[in-house]
This record gives structure tokens, C-alpha cells and sequence, in this order.
């Protein structure tokens, strides 16, 4: 077993390392047809806000070399709605449950973990932030989801690693998701519009190098558990991004392209005590 919470007083056991990361996997069992749920440590669910969010009016994914760049505004049927469409499906679910909460306001956010403890198989909540987050908002809204019962993972955004890890090992949340899909922004020569510029998140296997290198900064900086996440494909690169620190990782393209089946044939429990 991988424990990712061990000051935590009902822990975050997992029996695999490999997560199912969220905006890629949908708010539940959307890929049980293709995957094998049953051996996945986890998955985490599309980001929930507490109000009921609709598609960006510009959502969209556009192919750059290596990957895409996507935008979505974070669509969501927001808590409430979300219980009443998910609840049992996690419930099923042959695998831990791990909800990612978009956060701005720490009441809404303390409200949402609360309203989470009482769900069978959600194990623990994931924060996610707006970009560019001032340290005010990092820490209240930390502190807001670490008031709760449930373990807490915060999404680092690679843009401000430093001061998050500073924040969430003074708040004392249990773990570091490092550092996902980074911020990026391209032309779009199919726009219509000259110097048409779109904004989204950057999703590229090209992404692994960068996250190893933060990884293993962090790895001597932080007595948190960290979660790698950003271009992970292959068994190698788990090997190697565990290898550097990380108890566990986060999958995200690597489930768009059939790599993942790949990934769950590895006999974790046996890599590991090789």
C-alpha cells in the first residue's frame, strides 16, 4: 500500500501508485469501458465549484507539436448537482474516489469538503486554485479545506511551486500534486481573426522533463507527500518520477492516447520492493 496522508488520522492508503488525474478523466467511472479501474490507486473527478459553472465561450482544444493545448472554463453541474449525479457512481467505483474542488472563497470551499465526508469511497479532496493566486487566498482557502475530516492534496501550478509548497507545509495539508499542465497560450490561425491569440493548458508528454526537475527540488524541500503529474506515458518515467521522490502519480494525456493499459500491466507492489 502507498500511504499518501500518514499524519493524517484516517490516512490515504492507495494500492497503486497511478492516479487518474483531474480535467482528463472525467467526474467518475467515464473510462471503465477502456480501463481497468480496479487497479488504479485512484481517480480524481473534473474540477466542482460550489455554483453550477457552463463551458467557457471559447472552449476549445488546439493541436500544438507534442500535444494540445485545451480550454474549458471548468464546466461543472457544481456540488449539489454533482452529488446527485456521482454520488452512487463513486460509491461503485472499484477504486478510490479523490474530488478536486476549483476554490476562490474559503467559506464555499469549507462548505464543499464538509458536505464530501459523508459520501462513501471520495477518500479525499483535491484544491485547485485560480491562476495567479495571491498567498492570502492560498493559505485561507488551505486552511478552509484542512478544517475538514478528509485528507488534502493541493494542485501546485508550476508557475508558483515555491510558494505553495511553503504555504501547504505551514497549513499542513498532506500532499503536493507537481505540477500538472502548465498555462499556455498559442495563435490560431483557424480564428478568422489576425494575431488571434487562445489560452488554455498545455498537455505534451514534452512536459516530463520540467516536472522531474521540480520534482526532485522538492523532494529535499518538503516533508509532504508529493504527486507527479505532467507528461508522465511511460512505465519508465513512473519508475523514474517515483524514483525521485514521488509516492505516487497523476496520469493525464497519457488516457487520450491508449497509454494507460500500459501503465496499470506493471506489478507496482513488486517494482517497489525491487
Amino acid at each position: 500500500m502507498i500511504e499518501l496522508a500518514p499524519r493524517h488520522k484516517t490516512g490515504l492508503a492507495l494500492h497503486s501508485p497511478i492516479i487518474g488525474a483531474s480535467g482528463c478523466w472525467g467526474f467518475a467511472d467515464e473510462y471503465a469501458a477502456w480501463v481497468d479501474l480496479s487497479r488504479m490507486g485512484a481517480v480524481v473527478s473534473n474540477a466542482i465549484t460550489w455554483h453550477a459553472r457552463l463551458p467557457a465561450g471559447a472552449a476549445g482544444a488546439w493541436a500544438v507539436p507534442g500535444g494540445i493545448v485545451l480550454h474549458t472554463g471548468l464546466p461543472n453541474p457544481g456540488l449539489k448537482g454533482a452529488l446527485k449525479a456521482f454520488a452512487t457512481r463513486w460509491k461503485r467505483m472499484p477504486c478510490p474516489m479523490i474530488v478536486h474542488l476549483a476554490c476562490e472563497d474559503p467559506n464555499p470551499t469549507a462548505r464543499m469538503v464538509e458536505r464530501l465526508e459523508s459520501v462513501e469511497n471520495v477518500l479525499a479532496v483535491e484544491v485547485g486554485l485560480p491562476p495567479a493566486s495571491s498567498a492570502e487566498t492560498i493559505r485561507e482557502n488551505l486552511l478552509a479545506a484542512r478544517s475538514g475530516m478528509l485528507p488534502v492534496l493541493v494542485q501546485v501550478p508550476s508557475e508558483q511551486v515555491w510558494e505553495y509548497a511553503e504555504i501547504a507545509s505551514q497549513v499542513r495539508v498532506q500532499g503536493l500534486v507537481v505540477a500538472g499542465a502548465p498555462r499556455a497560450s498559442i495563435f490560431d490561425p483557424h480564428s478568422g481573426t489576425a494575431g488571434a491569440i487562445r489560452n488554455g493548458r498545455l498537455y505534451s508528454a514534452a512536459l516530463f522533463p520540467q516536472l522531474l526537475h521540480t520534482l526532485r527540488e522538492l523532494a529535499n524541500q518538503t516533508p509532504l507527500s508529493l504527486i507527479a503529474c505532467g507528461g508522465i506515458h511511460t512505465r519508465e518515467q513512473v519508475r523514474t518520477a517515483l524514483a525521485a521522490g514521488a509516492k505516487a502519480v497523476q496520469i493525464d494525456s497519457a488516457v487520450w492516447r491508449n497509454g494507460v493499459a500500459n501503465l496499470l500491466a506493471e506489478d507496482w507492489h513488486t517494482a517497489d520492493k525491487e
